[in-house]
């Protein structure tokens, strides 16, 4: 699943680079502040502080006081721009004094904090709710270790498991006596920004988010919950290896993906207009519908505008599958089809394939990595397995000539909802 993860993100990364890169963080950049707002809620949610929509409007235009929203706002605002002004250049902030300022702006104007505003805790803290337990003191000897740990992350690992990990260990740790998560939260997207990347949003508004975002913490930091090692970069990283990261990757991948997708659309825009998928169907010479299901398996990016979806040519993710492998191809299918049964799969898989525009022989290439074909090539021979796949091509063609018949206008509205229905959770 995780290797499907990094191809989306890859493709989309260099599509990003292609129309110049992430878009400047500037007040005039709507959709920029769009993400912003939207992180800003679901991260405080994480932390216990509730705003919506409005609330969050009201504080950010002066007509409401509330620092934690406010601050939180303008840290992110400020170390996201600094973030892509780094990229730039290609440098990545990643010390004591940047962890010290981040927490310190969080705080600002916060009388409570006044006296612990950037500074390291001096004692032991307990996470509560948490399995993992965090050292009790030496806790700038482990926030050095840290930073030398998180800069060989981004430099061995791709976005994906640096961030985990990186995120994994500073939540760990837990350098101050309050404001860790926010701090990590923000500080994980710095690094996202440094490195090309939007910054993303762990969902917490809703209580089953937040435990899923717990969830996955625990089973990334389990090799600190019987003991935190010293603060040696080779100590930390065994123990933070013995950590599960599959649930966190997920989740920042889900983050991530549709806050990239905005940024290329907007990088997009500065050059051509956007067009909706009705318009944009006879482009492709295919129904509105099929877009859809582009968009929903990751072949086409779109952004929605009010109730409608926009897109272009150039946004067509179909232009890069021809840089993957045929077992690439058949993991990408495979995670992101709907089937009832392994013989479902590899009909859908062989008519999705054909409907993209790939060859009978390429679809037998993409078929062969399929474990239901090669189980019957194990057990009935490679003979066997050929007939199948042959058989499974003229039961996908036939299913799309099927496709292609008119239906009744209110089977194609109800087909339409269900997939609108769907799109909510991809894209923006």
């Amino acid at each position: 699943m995780r290797k499907s993860y990094c191809d989306s993100l890859d493709r989309r990364r260099r599509l990003l680079e292609a129309l110049g890169g992430l878009p400047e963080t500037t007040v005039e950049n709507q959709e920029w502040l769009y993400m912003l707002e939207e992180e800003t809620r679901h991260s405080l949610s994480i932390e216990g502080f509730f705003a919506t929509e409005q609330e969050l409007k009201a504080v950010l235009s002066g007509r409401k006081q509330a620092p934690e929203i406010f601050n939180y706002y303008r840290t992110a605002l400020t170390l996201y721009d600094l973030g892509l002004q780094d990229y730039r250049e290609g440098l990545t902030r990643l010390d004591l004094p940047f962890i010290r300022h981040i927490h310190s702006e969080v705080f600002r104007e916060s009388i409570p904090f006044s006296r612990t505003r950037g500074k390291f805790r001096q004692g032991k803290i307990q996470i509560q709710g948490a399995k993992v337990q965090p050292p009790g003191f030496d806790i700038e000897q482990y926030l050095r270790a840290f930073c030398q740990c998180g800069a060989d992350y981004l430099k061995r690992y791709d976005i994906l498991a640096a961030l985990a990990r990186t995120h994994t260990l500073f939540e760990s740790i837990h350098p101050f006596d309050d404001g860790n998560g926010r701090v990590g939260r923000i500080l994980q997207n710095y690094l996202a920004v440094s490195q090309g990347y939007p910054p993303l949003v762990i969902k917490g508004i809703h209580p089953q988010q937040r435990q899923r975002y717990y969830r996955a913490l625990e089973a990334a930091d389990v090799g600190f919950h019987k003991e935190f090692p010293p603060p040696r970069v080779d100590s930390l990283t065994k123990h933070l290896e013995k950590g599960q990261f599959e649930l966190l990757e997920a989740l920042l991948y889900e983050g991530l993906r549709p806050r990239l997708d905005l940024a290329i659309a907007t990088a997009l825009e500065q050059k051509e207009a956007l067009q909706e998928l009705k318009e944009l169907a006879s482009h492709f010479d295919v129904k509105e519908a099929t877009l859809r299901q582009w968009v929903g398996r990751d072949k086409l990016i779109a952004v929605k505008r009010g109730n409608r979806l926009y897109s272009h040519p150039r946004l067509d993710l179909r232009k890069q599958q021809g840089q993957l492998s045929p077992q690439q191809l058949w993991e990408q299918y495979s995670q992101t089809i709907k089937a009832r049964s392994s013989v479902d799969l590899t009909k859908k898989v062989a008519a999705q394939a054909l409907q993209d525009g790939y060859s009978k022989d390429d679809v037998k290439r993409i078929l062969s990595h399929d474990p239901h074909v090669q189980e019957v090539n194990q057990k009935q021979g490679p003979e066997k397995g050929k007939k199948h796949i042959d058989q499974m091509i003229r039961v996908a063609e036939d299913r799309n000539k099927k496709a292609r018949q008119p239906r009744s206008e209110q089977e194609k509205q109800r087909r339409q909802q269900r997939n609108d229905d769907d799109l909510d959770d991809l894209i923006l």
